[in-house]
């Protein structure tokens, strides 16, 4: 393990990543077990990681074990990048919709406007929503946009304590369709 150890914080490119490493390698040559080690740094190892390393150090089989945890993470990373793919496809595409329809909103839309106030005909009522939609977006859409990422810093910073973290996740699993 101390070799492996070395090896591994000689190849990190990460300066963090290498001083963990070095902590491991001190922990083990300081006559910790190798469970213990990790049990060092809980934020990069959890409680499971570490309970199955301890149970292959106990069988005397630490090293097909630390090759299936190997294969575990592999497998996660690579499903997480699916899932980030995944998201990101209709995420840049929502965006680019959004700001097309910012666009047309309150440009195109207030010149065509113009147009059917010259011609002096009463407007069908879904023209007349559009053009409502245009001015308003046009007096307070900066303040739409000041209010929605106020409101997401609000919730990103909110999400990092488990109370309302738990609540909201409550929240999201009791939605009709989506939550299940």
């Amino acid at each position: 393990i101390e070799r492996a150890l070395t090896a591994l914080a000689d190849e990190s490119e990460d300066q963090r990543q290498a001083e963990l490493l070095a902590q491991l390698k001190a922990e083990v040559n300081a006559g910790s077990s190798f469970a213990r080690a990790l049990a060092t740094a809980p934020r990069e190892f959890n409680e499971v990681y570490r309970a199955v390393v301890a149970a292959g150090e106990q069988s005397g089989a630490l090293g097909p074990v630390l090759e299936r945890l190997a294969d575990d993470l592999e497998q996660r990373q690579e499903l997480r990048s699916k899932l980030i793919g995944a998201i990101a496809y209709p995420a840049i595409v929502s965006v680019f919709a959004l700001i097309i329809i910012t666009f047309l909103v309150t440009y195109v839309v207030p010149q065509v406007a113009g147009v059917f106030v010259q011609s002096k005909r009463s407007l069908p009522l879904l023209t007349t929503v559009m053009l409502n939609i245009s001015a308003f977006v046009r007096s307070w859409g900066w303040l739409v946009l000041i209010l929605l990422v106020l409101g997401l810093t609000a919730l990103v910073l909110a999400l990092r304590q488990a109370a309302f973290r738990e609540r909201f996740d409550a929240l999201m699993l009791r939605l009709p369709l989506v939550g299940r």
